[in-house]
């Protein structure tokens, strides 16, 4: 799946991103950025004060110590690729020559401080990027050519990363007036926040290819309707007739590329063909798969795959994005996630023979994860207790109260137990049926490094180091789990491959 927002950038952006996105994994010297990137260290230099101009209040800092990001506490990377996209000429460029009317190149080019052999050059390294996709800038008639689908596909990403909301470009009686027009349209949808904001982007780049007579309407028209009041208001604020013909057109994405706003009921209409028929089966098959695997029972299994199926259709030809959220939520999943992830990535790719790219398995790793319900919890109980025994030779009330410290910092399911010994000989025997014993007592012999000594209170690092074993346990079984199941497979179609000590680091 190519990265065509990030290749449409300038090759100054690009370097300003690549320093970012280094700065984020960790701190550097100059010479290791230039090194690692392959840039001048002197153009390093001279970027990172271009950079700081336009990312407060995060901070690039310069110290004898190396290069580091500051970032503030309402701020993450998220904020940081959103400014560079801000500042981007060739990101205002595309969104002028969407939603301006009779533009000219001269006009454009003043507009730009640039000349028109510049501003024309330009134009043409973008075509260069978006041509794959079908579509491109007509510098004659000032206007994209190509299918609509792909253009408001690409719309959708530069928009959706350059602002948080859609109050940014939309004023709030246009909000107003889209929200009610949505509530008449399909009224028996629930739509929360994330939701609403992508159907008001999505109607909104279509409207506009309306109003700049630039819309392809479809022949298979749906019989949608609103009120006479509403078509009038719209009419009057937006500049469009809501005919049946525009409406089937400012819902087709949802409608008639097969989305089902009824989760009843998977779409079947007359786009449905033998090639989603074995989409759809195989990702049933592989929520079974994972159900048995792990030995759980998917209670919105029939959701969940007409989730999956909705999101791969309607992104059918999407790209990525210079901040790929579901990648940064799979890549920042805490340990004890780590290995259900990398199971469920190639479980995906081995169902589908390797066929799709690794962004489309990302999205089927997010949708499973995030839209499963109580599959961590699940899981987690699946696993089993983790029997972590809490003894301390001052008195029954302070060791309750290290029991409620010890399961306060663990991200996964434990019981803390008190073992009731009255000598540390019969201690030791209990030590065999837990899972690890954590004491203040010093030298309390034991197998398999099942003991943790602490002070009175453990310190931060004990619990540091409680969590840290809790964890690998909990990884150790989740792991064993896994292989279980692939026991006797041929290599090629066992979903798991053994994972590195890595995902048990704290």
């Amino acid at each position: 799946m190519q990265n065509i927002v990030r290749e449409l950038l300038s090759k100054r952006d690009l370097r300003h991103l690549a320093i970012i996105d280094a700065l984020l994994q960790r701190k550097h010297t100059i010479k290791e950025l230039s090194k690692k990137l392959n840039i001048q260290a002197k153009t390093i230099s001279l970027d990172i004060k271009d950079i700081n101009n336009y990312i407060m209040p995060i901070k690039i800092a310069i110290s004898y110590e190396g290069v580091s990001l500051i970032m503030t506490k309402n701020t993450s990377s998220r904020y940081l690729y959103n400014q560079v996209l801000k500042q981007s000429r060739e990101i205002f460029l595309i969104e002028e020559m969407f939603f301006r009317k009779k533009l000219s190149v001269p006009a454009l080019s003043k507009k730009f401080f640039v000349s028109e052999m510049t501003l024309r050059r330009r134009i043409n390294q973008i075509n260069k990027k978006i041509k794959p996709m079908g579509i491109a800038i007509d510098t004659k008639r000032m206007q994209f050519s190509g299918g609509n689908n792909e253009l408001i596909q690409l719309l959708t990403f530069v928009m959706s990363e350059k602002y948080y909301s859609t109050s940014f470009y939309l004023s709030e009686k246009e909000l107003v007036l889209l929200d009610a027009l949505f509530k008449e349209v399909i009224p028996n949808i629930q739509l929360n926040f994330p939701d609403l904001e992508k159907m008001r982007l999505l109607v909104c780049l279509r409207m506009q290819l309306i109003r700049k007579g630039e819309a392809v309407y479809s022949n298979n028209i749906r019989p949608l309707t609103c009120s006479v009041e509403l078509k009038e208001e719209i009419d009057s604020h937006f500049g469009i007739e809501l005919s049946e013909k525009t409406l089937s057109y400012l819902f087709d994405q949802y409608i008639n590329a097969g989305f089902s706003f009824d989760c009843q009921k998977m779409p079947r209409d007359e786009t449905y063909d033998k090639q989603k028929e074995e989409f759809i089966d195989s990702l049933t098959q592989l929520v079974t798969e994972i159900s048995q695997t792990f030995k759980i029972c998917c209670s919105n299994q029939k959701e969940l795959v007409e989730d999956i199926y909705n999101i791969s259709n309607t992104n059918k030809k999407c790209m990525s994005t210079i901040y790929n959220r579901q990648k940064n939520f799979l890549d920042n999943l805490p340990v004890s996630l780590e290995p259900i992830s990398i199971y469920l990535r190639n479980a995906i790719d081995n169902k589908f023979n390797q066929q799709l790219d690794k962004s489309r398995v990302d999205e089927i790793t997010y949708v499973i994860m995030t839209h499963w319900q109580g599959l961590i919890r699940d899981i987690s109980h699946s696993v089993g207790h983790i029997l972590v025994g809490v003894f301390y030779d001052n008195d029954i009330e302070h060791t309750n109260f290290i029991c409620n410290a010890v399961s306060s910092v663990s991200p996964v399911d434990v019981v803390s137990i008190i073992p009731e010994e009255i000598n540390l000989e019969a201690l030791v025997k209990t030590i065999a049926k837990l899972d690890l014993l954590v004491t203040n007592i010093p030298n309390i012999a034991s197998e398999n490094d099942k003991v943790i000594c602490t002070e009175d209170f453990p310190s931060q690092q004990d619990l540091t180091n409680i969590r840290r074993k809790i964890l690998e346990i909990y990884n150790k079984r989740i792991i064993e789990m896994i292989e279980n199941t692939q026991t006797g497979m041929p290599d090629n179609q066992a979903s798991f491959l053994l994972v590195n000590k890595r995902l048990i680091s704290p």
